[in-house]
């Protein structure tokens, strides 16, 4: 791997001997998104949208240049289709505080086990509060979207479908296409997950019609406690705001109150703008990088890993055909988080756990399982310490 790459990332300087292979729940920080955010709290502090001073518009514009760069990353057809919110968390949880107002018994919300918790546990409230049906998506032998069997599932009882667009656990990315095509043929809406999706493949959401799409900065080389809301405008007009406050409200009466337009109506109070701000450099490093060369990359060491662990008998693969650079497998007889302290130990950083995603963990039968996520700061060698000391675990925990 090209030196230059791990340049751009402060974390690899200062702490050299890591070997990071948890880009899956949190990838590294980019200079250029660091050294952004810094200088917004150096030079400025000041508030968007309120101080018709220098340091004020000046945020603003930075603020909404953000909003532009991420309108161009997932091809949104209006800038107004854009919402900053805390993560894909929040962006999950304000769907659901909608349409919960809305939906009833006899009506379906479609989802899978695949799912992680952020986008699972919302609906799952939603299904319980109002008593909508649950339902879940078949999965074929691999624990993939069988997307030609949820489009026998969605009939006209369905009225959204919760899809994840690239597993975190299994690396799958599920062809939403013919879902998404089927469901609105019913006057159902989809929302899509797509906080794996954004930092390994592009998303044009306009060619993927779907209505509502969130992801999260902190998987795309950027900032933590900022996400993006995606909807289509007129879906995302009728959005009950699931906050209010101030930078949203129009007029305020003794017992009324009403609000600004799209997208301000959807973003009550201070933002993080020193993270929304932090956001654009690390999108735009991914589109000069290309998606075709983050996902190669990932792919080519993946490879690499899975011909290496196939050749170990003491190591379960659990999903071994995998369309993005994540490997989860457990040696076998050995708890996945003893194997991580011990990793751990040799400065390896990986996931263990149930990822979030407990309902696949119980499809897997055990209670957690080791997560190798790679990222183009990974390389050949990183693959090689690693293996070393999966090799030192598993005679360690034998003796």
């Amino acid at each position: 791997m090209e030196s230059t790459l791990k340049s751009r990332f402060k974390a690899i300087d200062k702490n050299p001997s890591l070997v990071y292979l948890d880009s899956a729940a949190s990838s590294l920080k980019l200079n250029t998104s660091l050294d952004a955010m810094i200088d917004y709290y150096e030079r400025s502090g000041a508030n968007i949208g309120r101080g018709n001073y220098v340091l004020g518009i000046e945020t603003t514009q930075a603020y909404e240049a953000s909003r532009d760069m991420v309108a161009a990353f997932i091809h949104a057809n209006q800038r107004e289709e854009i919402i900053f919110t805390k993560g894909t968390t929040q962006s999950m949880n304000m769907l659901a505080y909608h349409f919960e107002k809305l939906l009833k018994i006899g009506d379906e919300i479609i989802t899978s086990e695949l799912e992680h918790s952020a986008a699972l546990l919302p609906f799952q409230r939603l299904a319980k509060n109002t008593g909508t049906t649950l339902t879940y998506a078949v999965l074929d032998q691999e624990l993939r979207i069988d997307s030609e069997e949820v489009v026998k599932q969605i009939s006209s009882l369905t009225k959204l479908v919760v899809l994840t667009y690239v597993s975190n656990v299994m690396g799958y990315i599920t062809h939403l296409k013919p879902i998404i095509e089927k469901a609105h043929q019913v006057g159902a809406l989809v929302i899509v997950d797509a906080a794996q999706a954004a930092p390994h493949i592009p998303i044009d959401v306009q060619t993927l019609d779907c209505d509502f799409l969130a992801f999260s900065g902190h998987k795309c080389f950027g900032p933590t406690g900022v996400g993006i809301l995606y909807g289509k405008y007129e879906a995302l007009n009728q959005l009950t705001p699931f906050e209010v406050g101030g930078g949203m409200v129009d007029e305020v009466d003794l017992y009324e109150q009403t609000y600004f337009e799209l997208p301000e109506r959807l973003e009550a109070g201070t933002p993080p703008i020193a993270e929304v701000i932090g956001l654009a450099p690390a999108l735009r490093y991914i589109k000069d990088i290309g998606h075709e060369y983050i996902l190669k990359h990932a792919k080519f060491l993946q490879k690499i890993l899975i011909d290496e662990l196939k050749t170990r008998s003491y190591i379960h693969i659990y999903n071994p055909n995998a369309d993005i650079g994540i490997t989860t497998f457990n040696i076998k007889n050995v708890h996945a988080h003893d194997v991580q302290s011990f990793l751990s130990e040799h400065h390896i950083a990986v996931r263990t756990g149930h990822h979030c995603a407990k309902l696949l963990q119980k499809r897997f039968q055990t209670s957690a399982t080791i997560r190798v996520s790679f990222q183009i700061y990974n390389d050949e060698e990183d693959i090689k310490k690693l293996l070393e000391v999966i090799d030192s675990a598993f005679q360690f925990f034998q003796t």
